[in-house]
């Protein structure tokens, strides 16, 4: 595998970092650009982007705004931006892929989130569908509205008064503290993440992951979060986008699978023909980091070889 690290400047100025990783031989299968989620960073998909990429494919991952390295400073974690911060992040996204199209061209491009970054990449999808040719979600969810708007509600109080690049806990405890719950085998307060305690502890331990978000990123993920669940939106996805939702049915984020189900109702609804789901037993958050996540990789593998 050949691993390089790059940077590219948006149109606001705001300078992006991006792994990318290769395989070996020139002769690509096409593109997997992967949406990392929240309070984490594409440093994780390392172990991934080996597999992939010794299966032919091309692995980018980008650190979104107010993540991993392409923050200046500790203060800018969990910050996106003044103003239109989930906006600004799909057209970040965009501007990679239409590098990654000029780049590796003649290739196909693949477009997987995971968590946050799903509903970034549904976000996508709903606003640029036609750029990719098939989408891979993990870890998504569809959640109910009336939770939604009092999140942001929440977040906008906030910012109203002052609070903006603030970081809340009560938002904060909403969206992610009670995730861990139902979970009492760890010490480390992220066992919702995966049953392989190793890859709780060194998340734990990384400085980049497990921050708070900023008051003004709530609001901006709210909105996102808003805008994919109304079905007048999700119906502007392309019909014919092949895409394959992956969940662990001990996933609290997909309400144990209950809020995975319903995505996949709300896109076949919207006459998605190609839609496919699959829930892994005992699995949490992260089957991208679970124990047996071979089974994992090469569901994904196999999926992209059906779909071209």
């Amino acid at each position: 595998m050949k691993t390089s690290e790059f940077e590219l400047t948006m149109a606001d100025g705001f300078v992006q970092h991006i792994r990318l990783w290769s395989p070996e031989e020139d002769d690509y299968k096409g593109i997997l650009l992967v949406l990392h989620g929240a309070a984490e960073h594409g440093g994780r998909y390392e172990n991934f982007a080996d597999f992939m990429t010794s299966n032919g494919y091309i692995v980018c991952v980008p650190d979104h705004r107010g993540h991993g390295l392409s923050v200046q400073n500790e203060d800018d974690l969990g910050y996106f931006s003044d103003d239109d911060g989930w906006s600004k992040i799909i057209e970040d996204v965009n501007a990679l892929i239409l590098y990654l199209k000029e780049r590796f061209a003649g290739r196909k491009l693949y477009l997987m989130g995971h968590s946050m970054g799903s509903f970034l990449a549904r976000t996508y999808a709903i606003r640029h569908g036609e750029m990719i040719d098939a989408l891979i979600l993990s870890g998504t969810a569809h959640n109910p509205k009336g939770i939604l708007s009092f999140g942001k509600s929440l977040a906008v109080w906030d910012i109203k008064a002052g609070k903006a690049r603030k970081r809340s806990p009560r938002i904060n405890k909403m969206a992610f503290l009670d995730l861990n719950k139902c979970f009492k085998d760890g010490k480390t307060g992220f066992e919702w993440l995966s049953r392989d305690s190793a890859v709780c502890e060194k998340f734990a331990a990384d400085k980049l992951c497990g921050f708070n978000f900023t008051s003004s990123a709530f609001r901006d993920m709210f909105s996102g979060l808003l805008e994919i669940t109304d079905m007048s939106n999700i119906e502007k996805m392309p019909k014919a986008l092949p895409v394959l939702l992956i969940a662990g049915k001990c996933d609290p984020v997909g309400g144990f699978g209950k809020m995975v189900l319903k995505c996949d109702m709300a896109f076949k609804a919207a006459g998605l023909r190609d839609v496919t789901l699959k829930l892994y037993d005992g699995m949490r958050h992260e089957v991208l980091n679970e124990l047996g996540k071979e089974e994992v990789y090469h569901d994904i593998l196999n999926w992209l070889k059906k779909v071209g």
